[in-house]
């Protein structure tokens, strides 16, 4: 079609034209998509566009029009069709990212005939039609620019471009993500074929080397998406594509079912003598305001799935009053639901060290006050909760002229403007055995307001990606005065660190003396987190030398992968297996107290039941 063009602007942008004929094949309240009924044979070019009406169209599908309007480059929640100004947003915007749609706005619309059989359909997927891998040029730049390199064959972002509008059949998709809030389900066609790193539970994984461009979102415009996990298979979808919310979709024109085939909830295995069990877990704002569902599911999982850890690093726990801006930013109580909903579900009666943040200063949603703190099994772990030395939100934890921790937890370096509206980590120093372990929680910057994969900017802006180098700059100093002071330390960072293994922030860590547990896992298996269908590890657990050799890891597979209904979290945690030394087994019904002597775990919280005291004590 001569209105597409052959890159991701139309050359007539701006114009007025006349005599454009084709198919209506699918109507919205402000407009229709056109096809023309036989096509210019050229795959470079798209034989479809959409027609701005403004409000619901008087055509039908299946009606041959002739038409005349402005070409016109409209960009998704960004555009003004009635200046014909594609630039009304700021750079700031989520949808300045997004590519332009080319369409036919102020129409003159003439009907010719009705009831014509729609345009054949161009297949996504089969013989010589498999997206490619690679979404677009790296060389950089905005793939609208008319010199960027355009290939349909190298590129996704183009092969995709050339269907705009058009209508398309998807062969055999695999779902590579659950079904989203908004009806958005992604798929890759022939079931995975020819696409990159597929894991071994169904899904896509991203990589240093591939984005996978092969991903195609499904999109209930038209027709009811079915709920459906990771692992899915759909039957032949048909639909109209388009471009909207920073990815290509299929709008789906008619119904489709889904064959299960979602692997089971993964189990982790058990810790036994010799070996601590650690984990982290990003439990998606969780608030006293949060469903029982939501609540008895996560401890579900820390007891059941994590098998009840020794130790578990939490992201995102909010404050007492939860997302209501009321000043309140203690978190007592959040936490201490939780652990008694762990012990309901036959998990360790749980300790919590947490420190409440300055209201409004760590990011989130507004009045939450996420923050990050750990869980630990007093039984197994030691950690004097009553006589601990505890930071505050604006107190620096430090070493002390021994090279140990001058407190028993608090932030690092929390005034550094590196921590802006972002979570400050949270160290801490607990005994296990005779053996001493720092760690330190960690939910670094999110990459909130990063331009996305299929966007117009090539490579996509990660504008977020220095904030995150710049915090684990200030971490890594601090391990590496650690490790400076005692190299044989036992060092563990974790949590939702919110970049890949190969990101340039995990790669700084690493330089500190740290060594990534995700690395012992294959490409294939690196993930917590699945978005627009890609899988992909942001939750880490990073170790120090003396750690690292024996270490073992697992990713636990529990939510990410599964639709809304069937998770507690949108992460799936992460847990290793630590060579430390195990309590004596007659300290497995005594608390080691951290002056060094025994009391009976067992007589206080009975004596704390009897006063009325919370077996879990907040600090």
């Amino acid at each position: 079609m001569q209105i597409q063009g052959t890159t991701h602007r139309s050359p007539l942008s701006g114009q007025r034209v006349s005599s454009v004929h084709g198919i209506v094949t699918a109507r919205t309240a402000s407009g229709f998509y056109l096809q023309d009924a036989a096509g210019d044979g050229d795959p470079t070019t798209s034989d479809a566009l959409f027609v701005f009406t403004r409000s619901a169209p008087n055509v039908a599908t299946g009606d041959r029009v002739e038409l005349s309007g402005t070409v016109f480059e409209y960009r998704p929640d960004c555009s003004s069709a009635v200046a014909l100004d594609d630039e009304t947003c700021s750079p700031q915007s989520a949808a300045f990212h997004n590519l332009s749609v080319t369409e036919l706005v102020s129409p003159s619309i003439e009907v010719h005939s009705s009831g014509h059989a729609p345009p054949a359909v161009a297949w996504i997927g089969g013989s010589d039609v498999t997206p490619p891998t690679q979404i677009s040029d790296a060389a950089g730049g905005s793939a609208e620019d008319p010199d960027f390199p355009f290939d349909r064959r190298q590129h996704a972002l183009d092969f995709f471009e050339t269907l705009e509008g058009m209508r398309v059949a998807v062969a055999a998709p695999l779902v590579v993500g659950p079904t989203d809030a908004f009806g958005g389900l992604p798929v890759l066609a022939d079931l995975g074929a020819g696409q990159g790193a597929l894991t071994s539970r169904g899904g896509i994984a991203l990589t240093a080397a591939s984005a996978n461009g092969g991903r195609i979102k499904l999109d209930d415009a038209f027709a009811a998406i079915p709920q459906a996990d990771v692992g899915d298979t759909l039957s032949d979808v048909e639909g109209i594509l388009d471009y909207r919310f920073g990815s290509y979709r299929v709008l789906i024109t008619r119904g489709i079912g889904a064959s299960e085939g979602s692997a089971p909830k993964q189990t982790a295995g058990v810790a036994t003598p010799g070996w601590l069990s650690v984990a982290s877990f990003n439990v998606e704002n969780l608030a006293p305001t949060s469903s029982r569902k939501k609540r008895d599911g996560l401890a579900a999982q820390i007891a059941t799935h994590l098998g009840g850890p020794a130790l578990i690093a939490l992201a995102e726990m909010q404050d007492d009053s939860g997302a209501t801006d009321d000043g309140v930013t203690t978190a007592a109580g959040n936490f201490g639901a939780l652990v008694a909903a762990i012990e309901a579900a036959g998990g360790p009666a749980y300790r919590f060290v947490q420190i409440d943040p300055v209201d409004g200063a760590d990011g989130g949603a507004p009045g939450a006050n996420i923050r990050v703190g750990f869980l630990y099994d007093p039984l197994r772990v030691a950690f004097d909760a009553e006589n601990a030395r505890l930071g505050d939100a604006t107190t620096a934890i430090g070493l002390d002229a021994h090279g140990r921790l001058d407190l028993d937890a608090g932030r690092i370096d929390p005034a550094s403007a590196v921590w802006s509206s972002s979570r400050k980590p949270l160290a801490a120093r607990f005994r296990i055995g005779g053996r001493t372990l720092v760690a330190i929680a960690l939910h670094l910057r999110s990459k909130s307001g990063d331009g996305p994969l299929f966007g117009r900017f090539q490579p996509p802006i990660a504008a977020s990606r220095a904030a995150r180098e710049a915090q684990a700059d200030v971490v890594g100093r601090f391990v590496e005065e650690a490790l400076g002071a005692d190299p044989d330390a036992a060092v563990v960072v974790l949590g939702d660190l919110n970049d890949f293994d190969f990101a340039p922030a995990l790669v700084r860590l690493e330089a500190a003396g740290l060594r990534n547990l995700t690395k012992q896992l294959p490409e294939a298996e690196r993930y917590t987190f699945v978005f627009d269908g890609n899988a992909q590890a942001l939750d880490h657990m990073l170790v120090s030398a003396s750690l690292a050799a024996t270490a073992r890891y697992q990713i636990v597979h529990v939510n990410s992968e599964y639709r809304a209904a069937d998770r507690a979290s949108d992460h799936d945690p992460v847990l290793a297996l630590l060579a430390m030394p195990s309590p004596e087994p007659h300290a497995l019904a005594l608390g080691l107290a951290s002056g060094g002597t025994l009391a009976s775990l067992g007589a206080s919280r009975m004596r704390n039941r009897a006063l009325g005291v919370p077996t879990s004590t907040p600090l």
